[in-house]
């Protein structure tokens, strides 16, 4: 199972290091660098939480009114940080809500990936290391240095390789990716 590379991929992160972990992964499923399309944050105006979180509101309700119409995924990295991963889910799809009262994401193609605390935590368990998701891992200051843990995620997600007591907010990632891989095909 893999995700469609005729389709265009639409990405909100907060960070460098998500943006290459996430640009890694999709490259991986052979997805032409010109179908992977990054909101970027604005550097300097705001924290990249608060960016993800307005963009995602804009970019999901566009992929909601135009899904049947276009192949595209919205794939959307917001770190839980103190949150749960299902609360964090939540507050990004309460905006929505408010708006629309039969917005239900698992209907449409949005990967969502919330890593508890940070994506410095998947990482950091990538790389055979033991972590838990209440702690915070620091990243090593060069944001290009995620590419080889994000090939080994995506074998995770594939079933290529099997890890021991896997992170549960990446177990989470995995479903969604799995649930986006069949409404693809």
């Amino acid at each position: 199972m893999k995700l469609n590379d005729t389709y265009e991929y639409i990405v909100l992160c907060e960070d460098a290091q998500t943006k290459t972990f996430i640009r890694s992964f999709l490259l991986q499923h052979n997805i032409p660098s010109g179908k992977i399309h990054f909101r970027n944050y604005p550097v300097g105006k705001g924290c990249g939480e608060q960016f993800v979180r307005e963009a995602y509101f804009i970019e999901a309700r566009l992929l909601s009114s135009r899904y049947k119409f276009r192949r595209e995924v919205l794939v959307v990295c917001s770190d839980a940080d103190s949150y749960s991963v299902i609360q964090k889910a939540k507050s990004l799809d309460e905006k929505i809500a408010q708006f629309d009262k039969s917005w239900d994401r698992t209907k449409l193609p949005v990967l969502m990936w919330i890593p508890k605390r940070e994506i410095e935590t998947w990482i950091h368990y990538l790389r055979g290391e033991d972590v838990d998701e209440q702690t915070s891992y620091r990243h090593s200051g060069n944001p290009e240095r995620c590419k080889k843990e994000a090939i080994r995620f995506k074998e995770y997600c594939q079933d290529v390789i099997e890890f021991s007591e896997v992170p549960s907010s990446m177990n989470f990632a995995k479903e969604e990716y799995i649930r986006v891989c069949n409404m693809q095909h």
